[in-house]
């Protein structure tokens, strides 16, 4: 089953439904294909799908990653670019300065 893909280069994104959920909400910019294997270390599930490179886009945020070996959290890092499946984003379309300086509330994503 091939289905297309939620976001694309250049977009901005929201992250939703993600393991963390300090990171549900953050606004990011899609830069490309994540270029790196999946098996460094970070907490992707097996069915992760697709997934991008992106950047955040908002002053003082970062998105938190978690690194587990034999499913033992071993470390954490907190990362103004990193990989996120694009299962959990969804485009925003419309002018950027309206989220510059926000974090979108849950409630407010739908």
């Amino acid at each position: 089953m091939n289905r297309s893909l939620n976001c694309k280069e250049g977009d901005l994104a929201i992250i939703y439904k993600n393991y963390l959920p300090e990171n549900t909400g953050l606004l990011v910019q899609v830069i490309s294909k994540y270029p790196f294997p999946m098996n460094n270390g970070m907490n992707f599930d097996k069915n992760i799908g697709f997934v991008w490179l992106v950047k955040i886009i908002v002053e003082g945020s970062k998105i938190r990653y978690l690194y587990r070996r034999n499913n033992i959290v071993t470390g954490e890092e907190y990362l103004l670019e990193g990989p996120i499946a694009d299962k959990n984003l969804k485009p925003i379309h419309g002018e950027p300065k309206n989220y510059k300086h926000h974090k979108i509330e849950e409630n407010a994503k739908s």
